[in-house]
């Protein structure tokens, strides 16, 4: 019963796992983009996770938190989990190296997908660098260091007003993503059971 309870245990976690990469998805583009506009410094309390995040960080695991919601995630993850029962019978669930390392793959998202959601503002803030820098040697007597943090902090929040419209669509394709993900390793597992597979 204990090795039963591992296996379904495992699987549970995988699945959620899979699914909750698109948080962290959210939080690492959030802390990329709070950094680059000197947000880095303030830090709020998650009591999810029991750590520290970002202002941007937590507002984009709120978003998306609240988008899984209003597109009915939670449904399509209850109609997964009962897929799980219906296509792995408990107690008989399988995991071989081959999905495995398409768990590992998966995992790839969290940096690209997060670097591709914040470069866009990482790329303003750039150019508003290398023109500061500019103004910096042209006009030596501006205080271009305590201009650059106002001038930093507005194009962000500017940035991160553009991005919010599209940032649903965003975070729905995420979702997609991992709940196919999530059904083709359910269907994986079952196949690797009536193959007969072995851990």
């Amino acid at each position: 019963y204990g090795v039963m309870a591992v296996k379904e245990i495992a699987l549970g976690f995988t699945m959620g796992y899979i699914v909750l990469m698109v948080t962290a998805i959210l939080r690492f583009a959030g802390s990329i983009i709070g950094m680059q506009i000197g947000f880095s410094f303030v830090q709020v309390a998650d009591p999810s996770s029991n750590q520290s995040l970002g202002l941007i960080s937590e507002f984009f695991q709120l978003a998306g938190t609240l988008i899984f919601l209003v597109i009915n995630g939670h449904l399509i993850m209850f109609n997964a989990f009962y897929k799980s029962f219906a296509l792995i019978p408990p107690a008989k669930a399988t995991i071989d190296g081959g999905i495995m390392q398409e768990i590992i793959a998966h995992s790839n998202m969290l940096f690209i997908c997060g670097l591709q959601i914040s470069m866009p503002v990482i790329a303003i803030i750039l150019m508003g660098d290398v023109a500061l820098g500019i103004i910096s040697r042209t006009v030596p007597k501006m205080n271009i260091f305590q201009l650059s943090f106002a001038v930093k902090i507005v194009i962000g929040m500017v940035l991160i007003v553009k991005l919010f419209p599209i940032l649903s669509d965003i975070i729905k394709y995420l979702l997609k993503i991992s709940l196919d993900k999530s059904e083709i390793l359910i269907r994986a597992v079952g196949a690797l059971i009536q193959s007969g597979g072995a851990i």
